[in-house]
């Protein structure tokens, strides 16, 4: 991993995921960018600097971000790490999801809320770029203090190769060494049968024996609801899931990976599946 992408919003949850960067950083292996977004036309961005001296208001904010960036960065441990700050204007969301395809960012952490957003909801700009990011995204809550993986809970339907989605999750939380479970959750508006699902399973480990995984079949009510209860039975430090890509769908319209993204107590690892 060689770029960790960090969307500043200056609360409390942009320190938390600054704070988790930092830990993935691999002693400072990995360059981090410190992004914040103020609200305006994107098209400033690319005005020569005579131009943009006509918006004196987005300067001001402009440098104001810069100089609270610049900040953030020596109040955290990553003064002397490879560290860096990028200030844009636009749509905060289009902005990072933008920013982070364009920089062949390796994962992106951010908080699951925004500064002013209620703990019971995720953010809205967390919510289009677990949606739509080209890289994986980890997203935390406030009372989280980063540490070693060693339990991860990948909910999964056991019916596609999920190996390269895999790699990306150790490589992108330097989890190697940790124990993959590999969760079906069976419900009763999709009931499998046994024999359906023993045969998916034998299938699946064909393809992932170079993985230090378990298969886990898990009843419940729910989807989400399994998800949880499992990976809160199992004590798990991580969930990690492949999402689909919800690209233009409503706000209101949540998808498995956003339902869980609510409830989890503990980081969510996404990466939206391609088209």
């Amino acid at each position: 991993m060689k770029k960790i992408l960090v969307p500043v919003d200056f609360s409390e949850y942009s320190k938390v995921a600054l704070q988790t960067a930092d830990f993935l950083s691999t002693d400072g292996e990995a360059e981090i960018t410190l992004i914040h977004v103020v609200n305006g036309y994107s098209e400033f961005n690319s005005l020569p600097s005579g131009e943009k001296k006509k918006y004196p208001d987005l300067e001001a904010r402009i440098t104001d971000s810069e100089d609270k960036l610049k900040k953030m960065v020596s109040d955290s441990e990553l003064e002397g790490k490879k560290a860096r700050t990028k200030s844009l204007v636009g749509v905060p969301h289009e902005a990072i999801i933008n920013y982070a395809r364009i920089s062949d960012t390796d994962l992106v952490v951010m908080g699951a809320h925004g500064a002013g957003d209620s703990k019971n909801y995720i953010g809205s700009t967390a919510q289009q770029v677990v949606r739509k990011a080209s890289c994986p995204v980890l997203s935390v809550k406030k009372d989280y203090s980063p540490k070693s993986v060693t339990k991860v809970t990948f909910a999964c339907t056991m019916e596609q190769p999920v190996g390269d989605v895999i790699d990306k999750l150790i490589n992108t939380t330097n989890s190697a060494n940790a124990e993959i479970s590999l969760l079906f959750v069976n419900t009763p508006s999709k009931f499998v049968d046994t024999k359906t699902i023993e045969e998916r399973i034998s299938d699946a480990g064909k393809l992932y024996r170079r993985i230090n995984a378990k298969h886990v079949v898990y009843n419940d009510h729910s989807l989400e609801n399994g998800i949880l209860n499992y990976a809160r039975e199992s004590k798990a430090d991580l969930l990690a899931m492949k999402t689909r890509n919800r690209e233009g769908k409503p706000g209101y319209a949540i998808g498995v990976t956003e339902a869980i993204l609510y409830r989890s107590e503990i980081p969510v690892w996404s990466l939206v599946e391609s088209n």
